[in-house]
């Protein structure tokens, strides 16, 4: 496997890997456990990034795709989730999971998996 199918199917893995703790993220905001989930969404976050940045690189090689336009929509509802939890109102915190970041990030974690694997699977 070339180096460049390596980098993409690592960005596949985190943003498959971040959908998984967006979930356990929302348990964890209806269970009460505020300061764990906010951790976990920061690394989540981190990582979006860090895939963004690996899907720049091959932007050229992805097949037309709705990637920026989900991704901005993803990166705001970070930072509705983050200024909500900030500003101490767990609530809307827990209501921007629910309606925003978790269907948010699915739809863009759906995109990724639609424009990588073709191109790693070769």
């Amino acid at each position: 496997m070339g180096e460049e199918q390596v980098k993409l199917r690592e960005a596949l893995e985190w943003a498959e890997f971040g959908l998984g703790a967006l979930i356990l993220c929302h348990v964890k905001l209806e269970q009460g456990h505020y300061e764990e989930a906010m951790d976990i969404v920061t690394d989540i976050e981190e990582r979006f990034w860090d895939v963004n940045d690996v899907l720049e690189i091959f932007a050229d090689q992805l097949p037309p795709n709705q990637l920026m336009l989900i991704g901005e929509t993803l990166a705001e509802s970070f930072r509705f989730l983050s200024t909500a939890y900030g500003e101490d109102d767990t609530l809307q915190a827990l209501r921007y999971m629910e309606i925003s970041l978790l269907p948010m990030y699915q739809k863009w974690e759906e995109e990724v998996e639609r424009c990588v694997v073709p191109l790693v699977a070769n």
